[in-house]
């Protein structure tokens, strides 16, 4: 298993991962869209799938601390 844990202050262009993404947004307010377009503040965090295409957008600012590594293990996202 491996983590890259990192922090950012820019917007993201659209891109994807082939490992699981855990974002915490840490201050400020934007809008993230990967399936839907979702507002974000501080205090949210957002699990993002392998392979999931996703930006994020901002005026003014917005800090989140990102966490990104093989989670499979981990999560658990099928269907009942």
């Amino acid at each position: 298993m491996y983590c890259i844990i990192n922090m950012i202050k820019t917007a993201s262009p659209p891109h994807q991962h082939h490992e699981y993404e855990i974002i915490i947004y840490t201050k400020g307010q934007g809008t993230s869209y990967a399936a839907d377009e979702i507002s974000v503040t501080q205090g949210n965090i957002m699990i993002m799938p392998p392979n999931t295409v996703h930006q994020c957008t901002f005026s003014g600012e917005l800090e989140r601390i990102y966490i990104r590594g093989e989670f499979s293990p981990y999560f658990s996202f099928s269907s009942p």
